[in-house]
């Protein structure tokens, strides 16, 4: 009772049960997340980038579509959102946009994000179903500077030994029949076709000084470099 008044009716807004896809009633379809969704009081489904979504093509509302994601968790997608976050899975089209909203490509049927510290493009882009955000758009900026070094002051994990193995694949002239596999239809396409930037014209010698022998002894050390730039040489 309230104010001496039974309530016969209690309606819940802010909670919402998650709608069972009757995937025999109308096919579904999967997508991949291309952008972070949050979620709001009203049963809208939150995903992140990434993500597989299930949609049903039905719902009460035609504006509204059922989605659920892989651990079973439901919720409704506005047709608008579908459009601007969501891509088919299975599609082999890549979309780029620009440097500041960097999107993420893949080959052929989404598999999976790059794990075990990959930072080799060329095995990157090749691998059907590996995930890639495209940051070749910088390949331009980069070679407008002119400069005879370049820094890149970034901490760990944060992509700079993929930037280097992406420079060495777009400037490398032993990469220039795989430019199709590598770069078609990515950022750095676009001013390749307008003739602003010239791939495969270098001979890229890379050195990796991470795995070489921080020993005491300066012998050892040498020896340790030598071997790092031999290698690369043979390579």
């Amino acid at each position: 009772k309230f104010g001496g008044q039974s309530l016969q009716r209690l309606k819940t807004v802010s909670a919402f049960a998650p709608p069972k896809i009757q995937s025999n009633k109308n096919p579904s379809r999967v997508f991949l997340a291309l952008e972070s969704h949050s979620a709001r009081a009203d049963g809208h489904l939150s995903f992140n980038v990434g993500q597989r979504i299930e949609i049903a093509d039905y719902s009460d509302d035609h504006d509204l579509l059922i989605g659920k994601l892989d651990n079973n968790v439901g919720g409704l997608i506005a047709r608008d959102t579908l459009e601007n976050c969501l891509h088919p899975e299975g599609s082999t089209e890549n979309i780029s946009n620009d440097l500041n909203t960097s999107t993420l490509v893949f080959n052929g049927r989404f598999r999976a994000f790059p794990t075990n510290d990959k930072s080799d493009f060329l095995k990157l882009r090749s691998q059907s179903g590996l995930a890639y955000f495209d940051r070749t758009g910088y390949i331009s900026v980069l070679s407008s500077y002119g400069a005879d070094v370049l820094l890149f002051l970034r901490p760990r994990r944060f992509g700079k030994s993929l930037a280097l193995s992406m420079l060495t694949c777009f400037h490398g002239v032993e990469h220039k029949n795989n430019y199709d596999i590598l770069f078609k239809g990515l950022a750095i396409d676009n001013d390749v076709q307008a003739g602003t930037v010239k791939p495969n014209q270098y001979l890229v010698l890379l050195l990796d000084f991470s795995g070489i022998n921080r020993d005491p002894d300066p012998g050892i050390a040498k020896a340790g470099l030598f071997d790092m730039i031999n290698g690369a040489i043979e390579r």
